[in-house]
This record gives C-alpha cells, structure tokens and sequence, in this order.
C-alpha cells in the first residue's frame, strides 16, 4: 500500500514537474543575431553582455535586452532657421548612427534614437546660425560636419557612435530666390559680354590683318571695271550717254582723269598710288566704303535668295564656298548659329561670303547693344521679333540707321503684323519678315499668310521677306505673292528640316531658286 502511494506521488510529480523544468531550460535559451547584442541584467543589474550565438541566461532572475548594432537613419524634422545675416531658411537634415556601447544605450538614455533626433535637431539650429546665406548654400558638407562634432559630444556618453549627418533640402524665402535669380542672371551676362568682347577683338585683328591685301585685290578689280565702263561710255566725250561710268568717275569730263582710269586697269600696288585715284570721283572712298559695309543695301524692286545656316560653322563654310557669287544671294547667320558661335560666327561668314550678311538675332530688348554687336562683326542686317514692345523696336530701327545696317521685324508668332506696324508708321523698319519657324515646318495647317503682304505695302514702304521656304515650289509661291527675299535653310545631313541641302549641287540648286523668283 505505502510502496503504490510513493508510486503514485512520484507519478504526479513527473507529470507536473518534468514539463515545468523543459519549459524553464527552453526559456533560459537566448539566441543573439550577428547584428545584435544582448544586455544581461540579473535581479535588475547589469551583469554581462552577450554575443552573437546561443546564449543561457537563468529564467525570472535574469532579464535579456536585445540592442540592434546596425546603422541607423533618422530624419531631423524640416525647421524654420535664422542665418548670421538674418535670412530665414527651412532646414531639414538626416542622421546616420550606430550602437557603440550596448550596455551603455540600455542603461544611460531611455530611447537613444528619439534623443539623437532632437539634439542633431538642436545643433542644426545652433550651428546655421553663426554661418552666414553665402556659405550654409555653398558649404553644407562642411556645416554637416560641425553639425556631427557637436552631437558626437553628447551621444558619446550614450554608447551611441554619430557616423555622418546630410542636410538634405535648404529652403529659400521666394523674395531671396529672385534676387538670387537676378544676380545670377548678371553675372552670366557679364562673363558674356567679357567673352563676346574678346571674341570680337580677335576676329577685328583677323580683319584688320586682312584688309590690307583685300583692298589691294578688291581695289584692282573695282578700279578695272570702273575702267571698263569708262571705256563703255566713250571717255569724257559721251560720260553721260552711261549713267553708271558717270557715277563712277564722277562726272569729271577731263582727258588726263580717264588716262588715270587707264593706269587704273594696270593696277596699283601701293596705298600712296591708290590715294592718288581720289581724282576719279572718289571711287577709292567709294570702294573702301563698300568693303567695310560688305554688302550694301537692299534693293526694294530686287528679288533676293536668303540662305540661313543653323548648324555647324565648317559645313557652313563648306556650302558658301561652292554658292554662287551674286548680289541676289544673302547669307543668313540664324538664331541657332549664333547661340553658339557668337559674333564670330558672324564675323566668319562675312569673311568667308563677303556680301550681304543677316544676323537672326530674333531681339526682344537690349536692341541698341545687339545691333552695336553685329554691325561691328560685319552684319548687314539683323532681326528684332515683332512681339517685343513698340519702345524696343523704335529704339532698335533707330538704332539700325545709325549703324548703317538694315532693320527687320520678324513676325513669328504675330497674328496681325500690321498691327505691330502702326505704331512705327513715323519711324519704319526696313524689311517685314513673315516667318513660318523651323518647329512648324512639320505641323500641319501651318503656312505663311500671304494676305499680310498688301495689308503691309499699302501703308508701309518696306521689303517683304518669306521665311521658312521648304521647296522652289514655295519660293515660286512666295515671290507669286510678293515676297521680295524669300529664306531657305540650309540642311544638313540627318536633320528633320527641307530646304537646300548642304551635300547636293549648290550651285544647281541655287540658281534654281533664284530663277523661280525672278
């Protein structure tokens, strides 16, 4: 009997027992990650660290805190900063840190991550304030830096390790903003203007270089065909049978002047001996004055081909040299080209063309400056847009006359150019472009509006230019509807545009398109 109840309470002690012990053996079981340490702490003390692996502590004596090592983010809240120089800013930032010491994050701060925040929250007020707008907008890895000192301070004390600290977004008030914009926008037309300059300098030494062998050349070739046409006129007997001798020679009518004509078609090689043609009516002035204007004015009961370049200056260049050399023929320096070659791009194809030269400035204000720019880079014509403001364009015509080059109200984009007009009815520009742009010529329904040409000469006495001519049946259309210059672009290879193609027979194509507008 008593050996069946020992049994018995053996029995229930296994029964209750064994179960309790497995649980508490399994409970004592700690598992530690790689990235993890764990804080021991026995009867509320701390008693140990433990590392990665399988860990025993000794269950309801023993409490265990797991501490993640990993780095760690956290954003600074965006906040409203006042600079040194009393410039408002919003500043936000974020904050890189780790877990030194573990012990010391459990034991010496309650949530180390929400306290990182606040106090990297409070360096980044404290510190902007002693920079000046200048240097936090062009200093911020340096700023983040003195940021990160002064946090590493305190966190130290934590067992918590600052890695890094980005200041993120620096919000401007929208008045700084323009003003910023403004000075911006200053400076860069400074240093524009300093390269523009130094470009021009350069090309006006070339030019200077070359104009002494060109009046030589130039000079003997003129004073020849003044010399022929003298000759045509019978000599100073019949001068006024031939308009043009008689303008050339001046109407001088004295033997020993044509016998100058004749040592004239020799050829001079001197200055001093081409000084001495003055007696000829003035053809040397006249002759140097034609190649410093290189091109002259343009002829309202003329027809005239327009051949604007857009792209490469080489291949410009390239085409130039194969058009052929006609009076009707102008070449355009377009809005494209001189963006990026500047008044030496002008400059270039004077050089290279010789005659007529039109710049595309497309000017919306600054005219007067702009139209100084091009005349001294050898222009003799340049674009003002006709939406600009009519106190512009006065001042820009007013502006062209004085420079002795020819002014051109471009019409893009104007509904009704007659409009534009009448407020410089006492103060006309020289030509009225109507333009239909290079983005147009692949939209369909666009084309230029022909009806505008009477509208304009019946008020106005200028020459009408047709822009954004594709084909010769459009040029046929353009000088149909009295169009006294019609502009076609040259294309390059791989370009979406038509026009006069830069790799086809040049000189084919654009005897063709003068032949259509005559």
């Amino acid at each position: 009997m008593v050996l069946e109840l020992i049994g018995a309470i053996l029995a229930s002690v296994v029964f209750f027992v064994l179960p309790v012990a497995v649980i508490l053996a399994l409970w004592s079981v700690k598992i530690v990650n790689q990235w993890e340490r764990g804080v021991v702490l026995t009867m509320g003390k701390y008693s140990s660290t433990m590392e990665p692996g399988v860990n025993f502590t000794i269950p309801i004596l023993q409490t265990f805190i797991r501490v993640d090592m990993r780095i760690r983010t956290t954003d600074v809240a965006k906040q409203e900063i006042m600079t040194k120089d009393n410039v408002p800013l919003l500043v936000n930032a974020v904050v890189y840190f780790k877990v030194k010491v573990p012990e010391d994050a459990v034991i010496e701060i309650q949530d180390y991550s929400f306290a990182v925040a606040q106090l990297t929250q409070a360096a980044l007020r404290n510190v902007i304030g002693n920079y000046e707008l200048d240097s936090v907008l062009t200093q911020p890895d340096k700023i983040a830096e003195a940021i990160k000192d002064v946090v590493d301070k305190d966190t130290n004390e934590w067992g918590v390790d600052i890695t890094g600290i980005n200041i993120q977004e620096i919000e401007l008030p929208a008045e700084m903003k323009r003003a910023m914009a403004k000075q911006a926008e200053s400076e860069r037309e400074r240093r524009a203007m300093i390269i523009k300059s130094q470009g021009e300098l350069s090309a006006s030494e070339n030019l200077s270089k070359a104009a002494g062998d060109a009046l030589q050349i130039g000079g003997r070739a003129a004073l020849a065909h003044a010399a022929d046409d003298y000759r045509h006129c019978g000599g100073p007997e019949r001068e006024d049978n031939h308009p043009r001798a008689k303008r050339l020679c001046g109407g001088c009518g004295a033997a020993s002047r044509a016998q100058k004509v004749r040592r004239a078609e020799m050829g001079w090689q001197t200055g001093d001996e081409l000084e001495e043609a003055k007696g000829l009516g003035g053809i040397v002035s006249a002759l140097r004055a034609a190649m410093n204007a290189g091109g002259g004015k343009l002829d309202e009961h003329e027809r005239y081909l327009q051949v604007a370049f857009n792209g490469n200056f080489n291949a410009a260049i390239s085409v130039i040299r194969r058009l052929p050399r006609s009076d009707r023929i102008l070449v355009e320096a377009g809005t494209p080209f001189i963006k990026r070659y500047g008044a030496g791009g002008i400059s270039g194809l004077k050089r290279a063309w010789g005659g007529y030269v039109v710049a595309d400035m497309k000017t919306t204000d600054g005219g007067a400056q702009e139209v100084e720019i091009v005349a001294s880079a050898g222009a003799n014509g340049i674009t003002a847009l006709g939406n600009a403001p009519s106190e512009t364009l006065g001042r820009f015509i007013t502006a062209c006359r004085e420079s002795e080059i020819d002014s051109i109200i471009d019409m893009i984009g104007v509904a009704d150019p007659l409009r534009v007009l009448m407020p410089l009815v006492r103060n006309q520009p020289d030509v009225v472009e109507l333009h239909k742009g290079r983005d147009e010529e692949t939209t369909r329904g666009k084309v230029i509006e022909y009806r505008h040409v009477k509208r304009v000469k019946s008020k106005f006495d200028v020459i009408i230019s047709a822009a954004g001519v594709v084909d010769l049946k459009q040029a046929q259309t353009a000088s149909f509807n009295g169009a006294n210059i019609v502009v076609v672009n040259v294309v390059e290879p791989g370009q979406e545009w038509t026009g006069l193609d830069s790799q086809s027979d040049v000189p084919a194509l654009a005897k063709k398109f003068l032949d259509t507008i005559s």
